[in-house]
């Protein structure tokens, strides 16, 4: 399935001149942290992330100022089925310096758990619910494939980069390592970096890059950043100027790239955030792999007289997904599915109705 879209943008060429003004002074790095604190401290106007970039992010609380009350949980079953990627991970993560032995009771010591992420591999995530409960977490906006329509030209080429480590470059504020504990094997971490898990981690990201975003939009690079990664779409004319720009911004603000993720060659055609780009037919399309996917868990429901409402919430991510490709017909027609998910948890059973069939069939 593919969406044509609507209109390319007529891009008239411009130029804009940016002055940063007097560079500020250098904060040293703790040693965690990769973003050059330096050129933040240049190119950034935003007070918020100047405040973190020199003393890390901070946990904004929901009701000042009770901080979570005192938490203690044993690691999740598949941590414990996946012991040796769980040790290699913490040992990785010492390496980096993202985590540190703690020879003390943290606050909160919340539970490890391993996640299979789309590509196949897996992800150590560190299980916050406690924490987050009482977070603070400001609604934001992220860039989306739909502003192709106003961002591409019909002649344009693109390339796309991904950065390493992603919320791993942020450090957290001294202050909070103790509500980021966890235990292993007897052994008390916390984090001193950003950890996947926290309810307040993509806003905290997000505004931190949008100042790389804005500083190259700035220099007339057209580009969409959905956390990290970056989708840029240049004329030809102008592609290997402003591929440098963005390499040599990225090399001077201390954020490394994932070259093995990364696409850095012009291209027409590509597959980024789960949909295949194709500039010269103007269209989004969703793999052929998603869709087999999408149904292989379709055929497992059918197979069964019961369900787990998992089954149907991953059925349900899936549609939801692909709406930039399906239109709002994946959001409407599948209505028994979401009305099962909003009456029962995950792990509830419930039985494939006629109408449940029907929406599944369609």
């Amino acid at each position: 399935m593919y969406v044509t879209f609507p209109y390319f943008r007529s891009r008239a060429s411009f130029s804009l001149s940016f002055d940063a003004g007097p560079a500020k002074p250098a904060v040293p790095s703790s040693g965690g942290l990769k973003w050059n604190r330096s050129w933040g401290l240049e190119y950034c106007s935003d007070e918020w992330v100047l405040q973190w970039v020199q003393h890390g992010f901070p946990l904004f609380w929901s009701f000042l100022p009770s901080p979570a009350p005192p938490f203690f949980q044993q690691n999740i079953k598949k941590a414990l089925a996946c012991s040796d990627f769980v040790t290699s991970s913490i040992f990785d993560l010492l390496r980096a310096n993202a985590i540190m032995k703690w020879h003390t009771q943290p606050k909160c010591v919340s539970p490890l758990y391993v996640v299979t992420i789309s590509n196949g591999k897996q992800r150590l995530i560190l299980d916050l619910r406690h924490v987050n409960q009482f977070l603070m977490v400001p609604s934001f906006c992220m860039d989306s494939l739909d502003l192709l329509t106003d961002l591409a030209d019909l002649d344009d080429l693109m390339f796309f980069l991904d950065l390493a480590s992603s919320y791993h470059q942020v450090d957290m504020d001294p202050r909070y390592y103790t509500y980021l504990g966890f235990k292993w094997k007897g052994e008390l971490y916390f984090f001193r970096v950003l950890p996947f898990g926290l309810a307040s981690a993509p806003w905290c990201f997000t505004k931190i890059i949008r100042t790389i975003s804005l500083y190259l939009r700035f220099r007339g690079v057209q580009l969409l950043n959905y956390l990290d990664d970056f989708l840029v779409l240049v004329s030809d004319s102008q592609s290997t100027a402003h591929r440098q720009l963005v390499l040599d911004t990225f090399k001077s603000a201390g954020l490394a790239i994932n070259e093995s993720k990364s696409h850095l060659q012009f291209t027409r055609h590509l597959t980024h955030l789960g949909f295949v780009i194709d500039l010269d037919s103007g269209s989004l399309e969703v793999p052929l792999e998603r869709w087999e996917n999408l149904q292989q868990l379709i055929t497992v429901a059918f197979s069964r007289q019961k369900v787990l409402v998992n089954l149907l919430s991953r059925i349900a991510g899936h549609l939801s997904s692909m709406i930039l490709t399906t239109g709002p017909i994946a959001l409407i027609k599948p209505r028994q599915c979401y009305s099962y998910l909003q009456k029962y948890s995950l792990q509830f059973y419930v039985a494939i109705s006629d109408s449940l069939q029907d929406e599944l069939t369609y």
